[in-house]
């Protein structure tokens, strides 16, 4: 399924940062196989965050080191993201912890604020990570990053879904992979503002409530939605609030 957006000319772009710095790791290894099933559908963008300062408040001044510079701008061009981690003591590693920080920072400039996103985590144990990937989910709720509630994904006993060439050759990863990936294209879809020119809203009742709230349609979705849409570049000069109440005269 090749989901576009209605303002863009090809698939939405996801930063992918995948919390293992060593090289051809199993999670590097998940990442690459999850880009080459979403091709078509999905560019992914990988983030670099091997090499980031650590995060630093007094860093934050007119000139920040200049691999935070790179970050933010990297993750502001993203359409959504997509985590990718192994666990270390029951949580995220240092490194991915590092670059969340970082990229949340200063205050007031989180820039991955509304951006929908999605976590998988992956071991060669046999929880799959499941302590690092609800730990980085904790994270991701306080930075308001809308993530993916279903499927759910735990790789455990990685080591053995992969070749020597770091090719997927587990039958049933990858359909469950594929799946993944399919849903998580239409969550970025639900959760990312739509053209403004395809838009029409109405203000209705809550249904047994005093309150009225802004509802909106795009002509590319089937259904009404609570709250307002708009493109990325009216969000750009003015950000929307997606829902808006008021007591009736």
């Amino acid at each position: 399924m090749n989901i576009l957006s209605p303002h863009a000319a090809g698939p939405r772009r996801v930063a992918v940062l995948v919390g293992s710095l060593r090289k051809d790791y199993y999670n590097c290894k998940v990442a690459q196989a999850l880009a080459q099933l979403a091709q078509g559908s999905l560019a992914f963008d990988f983030v670099e965050i091997g090499t980031m300062p650590p995060y630093n408040q007094d860093l934050e001044t007119a000139a920040p080191p200049p691999e935070w510079t790179a970050l933010h701008q990297q993750i502001k061009r993203a359409d959504a993201l997509l985590f990718v981690t192994p666990e270390y003591n029951r949580s995220m590693p240092g490194a991915l912890k590092n670059a969340i920080d970082v990229a949340s920072r200063p205050y007031g400039h989180n820039v991955f604020d509304g951006k929908p996103g999605a976590v998988i985590s992956a071991s060669a144990g046999q929880i799959g990570g499941f302590g690092a990937n609800h730990h980085l989910r904790q994270a991701l709720v306080f930075l308001n990053v809308p993530v993916m509630q279903q499927p759910e994904a735990y790789l455990s006993n990685v080591a053995g879904l992969f070749d020597d060439n770091g090719v997927l050759v587990n039958d049933s990863t990858r359909i469950s992979l594929a799946k993944f990936v399919h849903a998580f294209s239409v969550w970025i879809e639900t959760h990312t503002p739509w053209c403004c020119t395809r838009l029409r809203s109405e203000r209705r009742y809550l249904p047994g409530t005093p309150f009225e709230v802004e509802y909106s349609k795009c002509s590319a979705l089937s259904g009404w939605r609570i709250g307002w849409m708009a493109c990325a570049a009216c969000a750009a000069s003015a950000k929307p609030d997606r829902i808006s109440f008021s007591l009736p005269g």
